[in-house]
């Protein structure tokens, strides 16, 4: 099982619960990135850990192509 493998099956665990429960959706998913960036936190800086959420949200548009750096 891959790391995006594990990640997603566990997301989409807890939206399946949120969404048969009278659990907010657009909470859950909140509470969901609050975790990332505490785990995120744990090992690595405030800097760092601001990058990687930049770079998630500059690269959010799953039409976007990916720009790739040649030798």
């Amino acid at each position: 099982m891959t790391p995006s493998q594990l990640a997603k099956k566990h997301v989409a665990a807890a939206l399946a619960e949120a969404d048969a429960t009278p659990v907010d959706r657009d909470a859950t998913i909140r509470a969901i990135l609050s975790e990332v960036v505490h785990a995120f936190l744990e090992k690595k800086s405030l800097a760092e850990v601001q990058r990687e959420l930049r770079d998630a949200a500059d690269h959010a548009d799953p039409d976007e192509d990916f720009t790739f750096m040649r030798p």
